[in-house]
Formats: C-alpha cells, structure tokens, sequence
C-alpha cells in the first residue's frame, strides 16, 4: 500500500508521496498557439500542402489529418506556425472547449488550438489522460457568455500531479488498454441504437406504404416519388387539407432576460431537436409582442410545428395549452380534422416520401431553406381517415417500445463513460497504481 498525502487540489484530492505538483508551464519546453489567414485570400489555401489544424479536428486522440490547409504563403502572412509531431492541442473556444489532440503530423494551428510542447521526463500520453481528467474543471473555470473560453494563460497555470516517467508510461499504457475496451463496449451499444433508429425508419416507411392492413391491392400513380400506392389512397397536396400553412415573424423580437414570469415562450428550431420543449431553455417575449405576432401565427392544440430553414424535416404536435410565438425558420400547419389526422401526417413527415421532397425542393437554393408555397404544394399519401389513425396507432406502439429500448441503451452508454472517466482519474491522481514495469497493478483505495 502506498501512503497518500493531501495534493492541495479539491478535485484531485489525494496522491502518492512520491508524485511530485508543478504548474503546467514549468512541464513545457513551449506553450503556443497559432493563427488565421487571411480567409478571404484563396492564395492562402488554395492547393496548400500544409496541415493546419482547427478545435474541430481535436477529437481527444491523435491528430492524422486535417480538414484544411495552407500554402506556404498563408503561413507566412499569419500567426500560425508549425508544430512537430507528438505536440499536445487543447481547444480552447466554444463547442469543442477542452477536447484534445495529439499530433501525429507537423502541423500548424490556429488561434483557438492552445499547444504544449512538452519536457523529456513528461510522457506526452500521461499529460493528454491528466488533461482529459481536468477537463471538467477546465470547462468551469472558463469565461464569456454563450461561447465558453479558456486562455492560454489559464491553462498554463494549472497544478499537474506526476510520478517519474516510468511509471507515467506504465500508467499511459494501462489506460490506452482498458479506455479502449470502454471504447469497444460504447461503440457495440452506439451501433445499436443506430440499428434501432434504422429498423424504426423502416417501419415508418413501410407502414406508410402498404397501410395498417398489408393484404390490399395497389394501383400505379404517376406522381413523384409515389408511384404506387393501395388502390382505395388518395394523393393530394398538403394545401388542400389544412386550413393555414404559415410561419413565424420574420424578424428576432426582443427577448426577456431575467424574470422571465411573465413572458411568452417563443419557439425556434432548437426547440424542436428534443422530444419535449425545454421551458427552462426557450426564449421569451413580451406579452405585448406576443399579441402583435400571433395575428398572424398562433399556434393551437392539434396543430404541427415543421422546421424550414436550415435543419429542415423536424415535426412537433402542439400538445400543449400555453400560448407561444413562433420564429421564422418554423412552420405552422393546421390540418383540417375531418380529412387528416395530425398524428398520421406527423409520421408521414418522417417518411421516404417526404425526405424526398424535402431534399428536391431545398437544394435548388444554396442555403437550406424551404418556401411556404413549396410546402402547401407537397404530396400527401391519404388514406380514409379511419385507417390514418390505425396506422398512427400501430406506430405509436412500436414507437413507445424503441423508446423504451433506446432510453436503455443511452443509459448504458451513460454508465460506461462515466466508468471511464472514474478509470482515468483513478489512476491519474495515483488511487490506483501500476508498477513501473507493467508487471501488476497495486490498488489504493
């Protein structure tokens, strides 16, 4: 049993006696980051040969290529410079904030690419573990609003706990060994939830297709993409059963910050990524200007909210009483009751038949977007009303069990990275121990 001492670090807690703390600069023969030409400059880019590396192309493991890269000229005429391989990155800004990479390649970075170029007694894979631990403190000591940063600077003032090089290569090794059997283990459960979404979308579209009842005569339509369809269907367009195809104001209206009591939910496209609308999230307007929009677009129970700009396809029943103001990039559509079933066209929406017309009519423009009268004009493959409900019925019911199969899956999923991280702080913080020689392993607890 090796005795432990107090690090000085909340969340470390304790080490070894004999791992000594050093600040991270102290670690470094150089901590750096690069730059960004000039992108309006094709010369800077255009055939380059140099690898140049974005946050985005940190994906917490060895750096082999790069989505982008300069000529010599766009080097020159930028802060960027060339690493060497074996360079630990750390991102520095918004969505990839503490992910991490090891370069496999000389490249150089930009701006948001904090590198450590490390000392000979650090082993470049123990410090990528022990800063793939600290990330979480890392996160909450960044700044700004709603794109989180971390400086240089504070990174290079971070306390790192080390024991001698041997046995930081032996614990290097350890982890490389059994993160990748966690790895393996997600990734097996990863695939499943794929295969899971592919068999739903399948039966989607088959159900759709053929009906409830799959023992039906088909007759030929002319109509694409349809081309068959059960012979007592109907194809229309979407106009002619619904009773308002709108969307929302075309300009951003002042939101509420602070008490937010009063205010009205003002719904946008992230709002539709969840299966349920976060409140606690969502924007809110005036009441006032909340008036002023539902003129022109209120949305009621029994209605379906569509996504038209940008991320297109994404479909919301409105299930709720409260009252609500939509943004542009969404589409209300009120469904006549007596010639369709809401629930019905919702799974319509998710269909074969509508990603085809979603992708015809959106990509004769340049940026993704579909325009309400391509909308009112979309197929619908109708079937008596009686039957549009059975159908929904039918889906609802396998709906709930891949629901209930994928909320299992998550939350194994869930339990794994979390024994993951628990693995990697166990061992970079010294509470569990391997020998230098990789002979055996000595657990502290």
């Amino acid at each position: 049993m090796t005795e432990l001492i107090e690090s000085g670090i909340d969340w470390i807690g304790t080490v070894p006696t004999h791992w000594k703390k050093e600040k991270i600069y102290r670690l470094c023969e150089k901590v750096t980051s690069g730059g960004t030409p000039n992108s309006g400059n094709e010369g800077y880019y255009l055939d380059g040969d140099i690898n140049w590396v974005q946050s985005g192309d940190l994906t917490d493991g060895c750096v082999t290529k790069t989505q982008k890269r300069l000529t010599e000229e766009g080097l020159a005429n930028s802060p960027a410079k060339i690493l060497p391989k074996g360079t630990l990155l750390i991102a520095m800004y918004g969505a990839t904030i503490g992910k991490l990479g090891i370069l496999s390649i000389d490249a150089a970075t930009n701006q948001a690419c904090c590198a450590l170029m490390l000392r000979s007694h650090i082993t470049t894979k123990y410090m990528f573990y022990t800063l793939l631990n600290m990330r979480l403190y890392l996160i909450n000591e960044s700044y700004g609003g709603g794109q989180p940063n971390i400086s240089q600077e504070t990174v290079k003032q971070q306390y790192i706990l080390h024991p001698p090089k041997p046995e930081q290569e032996a614990i290097a090794r350890h982890l490389d060994k059994v993160t990748a059997q966690i790895d393996a283990a997600i990734d097996i459960k990863q695939r499943q939830v794929e295969k899971l979404e592919a068999i739903r979308d399948s039966l989607i579209n088959e159900t759709i297709k053929t009906g409830a009842n799959k023992f039906v005569k088909f007759k030929e339509v002319s109509r694409e993409p349809i081309t068959s369809i059960p012979e007592h269907y109907k194809v229309v367009k979407l106009k002619s059963i619904t009773r308002q195809i709108v969307d929302g104001t075309h300009f951003t209206p002042n939101y509420l910050e602070g008490d937010t009591s009063e205010g009205i939910p003002f719904i946008r496209i992230t709002d539709l990524q969840n299966k349920e609308i976060d409140l606690s999230r969502t924007k809110y307007i005036s009441p006032e200007e909340h008036k002023e929009l539902s003129k022109r677009c209120l949305p009621e129970v029994g209605d379906l909210l569509l996504s038209k700009n940008g991320t297109i396809g994404l479909t919301k029943i409105v299930d709720w009483n409260y009252e609500c103001s939509l943004f542009v990039s969404i589409c209300l559509i009120k469904p006549v009751k007596q010639l369709i079933d809401v629930e019905y066209l919702n799974y319509y929406f998710q269909s074969d038949y509508m990603a085809y017309q979603f992708y015809h009519e959106s990509k004769q423009i340049t940026v993704s977007n579909l325009h309400l009268e391509n909308i009112r004009d979309f197929l619908i493959v109708l079937p008596p009303v009686k039957e549009q409900r059975e159908i929904a019925q039918v889906l609802r019911h396998k709906e709930n069990q891949f629901s209930q199969l994928r909320v299992k899956l998550n939350k194994q999923i869930a339990v794994l990275r979390a024994y993951r991280r628990s693995v990697i702080h166990e061992y970079v913080t010294g509470k569990k121990r391997v020998m230098a020689t990789g002979a055996k392993n000595e657990e502290n607890s």
